[in-house]
């Protein structure tokens, strides 16, 4: 239903129910027979009509707020917060309305006003249709906990009792939806509202709005049904590769299907990362442009389909907020926050984590991981509490041993060691106990063999890196050479899309070269070397294979290798091979013998690590 035809029905029920009104006044004024209470019988009547006018002109208010919040929102932008918040407003002014009214006629039953209060009660339940969107919500949660409570295991948990008396309380009519969501009574005959009784044994967070209906999901989950489609052929058929294994598991393994808030999550979450990891290798294909322009279009989705009970957190929040002021843990806390409100703005943070994190800061623990970080990775997120506990200056050093040795050890060599690091780091990361001593004496011993075998290195590969950047730039400045490329690549938004790539190669070759004291020793260069070589090695190859693929009678056989070569160089940082393929590919319009071009572009390397990876995927039967 679109705006217009809101307002179209709001028009007509509050027209039903200013005749109603009318009707009933016209009834009382006319009646022979007032019962009088404490007054003579024809003061009863004008107090009777008083009330009964005032209460005429209160749903005018209503009626104004109503029509203002339709003509100002669109159903895409509507906040159900606002629209729970306007219903009870709504619901609440009716039962007090209906209170009198049925009070009136069972008093007066001379004046027989009856037919008129059935009437008038009509009137107000079309009105109430209009706002009544959050009851189907709140009515498919409740089946979903009478599932699960009627499990026999969960007999000694279940509140259905509870929860079956208030829902009949509220649609007799017994108690309004204010009382109905958040309780009432007092003390020991306090009733527990809906929004305690859902969050009961973790069952719905209280910083989660209310479920939608499945069928409310139908265009996130037809997203989702494109994107496994793409991604569906393109990983079934490299399903084999050691790279893709695991993540073809994790993929078919996956829901199909949406059909609760908290699954967006963990699909969105699941896909961002396939995406990520099919790019570094295939990003030149089909398939992964297009699951990329899918993936896009699921994380805006996300954004509307995720609800949260803003209400709740900004109480929550703000409560954090007044404990923390003034006391030498509140930079703390804003540093957690900080993070966990851009998280929220964004729809990435999951209900469960919203928990976890205000538990936390509740008993100021301060060990909190608000964004979660690759499978991979095996760093330790250095929260305020590791910050404290270990310093940062500590722990940043060992983060950067680590990524060193990611970055740099060949994969036969690094494999063992890493997943003994990963262990403490896990153990540092979860504040459980480890042998510091032994520890930080094993990573100085990296730390002194990187020095000594790779950090002497660094200033000759930020230069290598710089004096590419600049003969590629040099080059595509040039319109007639960035026209010429462009003309040549499937993807048309091909600058478009590099153009955050250029900006973090620039940034970081700026800090590399600033001559500032914090960059002088080689071991805090490698954080911006890695981002900016990295950055430039999938530049040159994303280019090189979109030119590769587009030559006469490249086959598939072809492009598979050529795929393996270039990712041996991209996988082990050869930047000075992947610009030598890119430039090759560029110049020429055409290869007479793909056989010996594959051989050509093979030599280009002198790295020894790529040598012997190559000999691997290339030795008899390697790739059969």
């Amino acid at each position: 239903m679109n705006s217009s035809e809101e307002i179209e029905q709001l028009d007509r029920s509050f027209d039903l129910l200013r005749g109603q009104f009318d009707l009933l006044v016209q009834r009382v004024q006319n009646a022979k027979v007032i019962e009088p209470k404490n007054n003579s019988p024809e003061e009863e009547r004008a107090q009777i009509i008083k009330t009964l006018q005032n209460h005429a002109k209160s749903v005018e208010p209503l009626y104004a707020s109503a029509k203002a919040y339709i003509e100002e929102t669109s159903s895409e932008k509507d906040d159900p917060a606002d629209l729970l918040r306007l219903f009870m407003n709504i619901d609440g002014t009716i039962s007090q309305i209906k209170d009198d009214i049925k009070v009136y006629a069972e008093e007066q039953y001379e004046c027989k006003l009856e037919i008129f209060r059935q009437e008038i009660f009509k009137s107000f339940d079309s009105v109430r249709e209009l706002f009544d969107f959050i009851i189907p919500n709140i009515q498919y949660e409740y089946a979903n906990m009478r599932k699960f409570y009627t499990i026999p295991s969960n007999a000694e948990i279940s509140i259905l009792p509870q929860l079956e008396e208030l829902f009949e309380n509220f649609e007799n009519g017994e108690i309004t939806l204010r009382e109905f969501i958040f309780g009432y009574g007092t003390g020991d005959k306090r009733t527990e509202g809906y929004n305690e009784l859902r969050c009961r044994n973790g069952f719905y967070s209280k910083y989660q709005f209310y479920e939608v209906i499945p069928e409310t999901y139908k265009e996130i989950n037809t997203c989702l049904y494109n994107m496994r489609k793409a991604i569906d052929v393109f990983l079934s058929e490299r399903r084999n590769e050691s790279d893709f294994e695991a993540l073809y598991k994790s993929f078919k393994d996956s829901k199909k299907n949406i059909t609760a808030m908290t699954e967006i999550f963990e699909l969105g979450s699941l896909f961002n990362y396939l995406v990520s990891k099919v790019g570094k290798k295939y990003s030149y294909t089909v398939e992964y442009q297009k699951t990329k322009t899918l993936i896009v279009e699921f994380d805006e989705l996300q954004k509307r389909f995720v609800i949260y009970n803003e209400e709740e957190i900004e109480k929550t929040i703000a409560a954090l907020k007044n404990r923390f002021s003034g006391s030498s843990d509140a930079a703390k806390f804003e540093v957690i926050i900080t993070e966990a409100k851009q998280l929220l703005q964004d729809k990435k943070l999951p209900f469960k984590k919203i928990e976890e994190i205000f538990s936390k800061l509740i008993n100021k623990n301060f060990n909190i991981v608000v964004a979660e970080k690759e499978r991979e990775n095996i760093t330790v997120i250095i929260t305020p509490h590791h910050e404290k506990k270990y310093g940062r200056e500590v722990l940043d050093r060992i983060n950067t041993i680590i990524m060193e040795i990611e970055f740099w050890y060949p994969e036969e060599t690094k494999v063992s060691l890493v997943e003994e690091l990963a262990k403490t780091t896990h153990k540092i990361q979860e504040d459980q106990g480890i042998d510091r001593q032994e520890f930080f004496k094993l990573m100085q011993n990296y730390d002194k063999e990187i020095e000594k075998a790779i950090r002497s290195g660094y200033q000759e590969k930020i230069n290598q890196v710089g004096s590419i950047f600049s003969m590629f730039q040099t080059t595509f400045n040039q319109r007639i050479n960035k026209e010429k490329l462009q003309g040549r690549l499937i993807n048309t938004k091909i600058w478009e899309e590099m153009e955050p790539s250029f900006q973090k190669i620039k940034k970081n070759l700026a800090i590399l070269n600033s001559g500032n004291s914090s960059v002088k020793s080689n071991a805090n260069k490698f954080p911006f070397l890695q981002i900016a070589s990295d950055e430039m090695c999938q530049v040159l190859y994303d280019l090189a294979m979109q030119l590769f693929i587009h030559y006469d009678g490249v086959d598939r056989r072809s492009v598979t290798r050529m795929t393996d070569i270039l990712s041996t160089y991209n996988e082990f940082h050869d930047i000075g091979s992947l610009w030598m393929s890119f430039t090759q590919y560029f110049k020429k319009t055409a290869l007479n013998n793909l056989l010996v071009n594959e051989k050509v572009t093979m030599t280009y390397t002198k790295l020894p690590a790529c040598k012997n990876k190559m000999s691997q995927l290339f030795s008899q039967g390697a790739n059969q």
